[in-house]
Parts: C-alpha cells; structure tokens; sequence
C-alpha cells in the first residue's frame, strides 16, 4: 500500500509543478526489531532543498531515522 500512497503524492505533486520522485527501502521498528519493505517520496523545494516524506505514514516534512534508502526511482533534474 506504501507505494500506491508514494506515486498518488508524487501524481499530485507533478501535477502542481513540483519535481518529485518515489524511494524505495526499508522501514525499520525498533518496538519488534523487525525489517519492512517502505516506499516513501522526495520532492524539490526551491527554498530547502529536496524533502524527503512518507504520506502514508504522515510523515509529511521528513522521515524518520528508520528509513533506510534502497533505491530512488523516476529521478528528475530539472
């Protein structure tokens, strides 16, 4: 479901003019010690910078310390 919620945000994102793009990784819970798979989004403001987020777990101005990147697709330079 993560992604699905990854490429709607990055959809609406490009749709308002902001480059955006999905990462791929994992997610890591401290409380179980467990591993899972995450997707999560990095869009471009010109003010900050690229900002990373997760909408589904409404981490909308960042992403926690348990993310870990695997992957960054649909890299835009503009």
């Amino acid at each position: 479901m993560c992604s699905e919620f990854a490429d709607l945000f990055i959809s609406n994102l490009r749709a308002g003019g902001i480059s955006g793009h999905r990462i791929s990784g994992y997610a890591i819970d401290l409380d179980h010690l467990d591993l899972g798979r995450q997707a999560w989004c990095e869009y471009f403001s010109p003010r900050l910078g690229y900002i990373q987020c997760d909408p589904t777990l409404r981490f909308l101005r960042g992403i926690s310390t348990q993310h870990v990147c695997r992957k960054i697709l649909g890299v835009n330079h503009d």
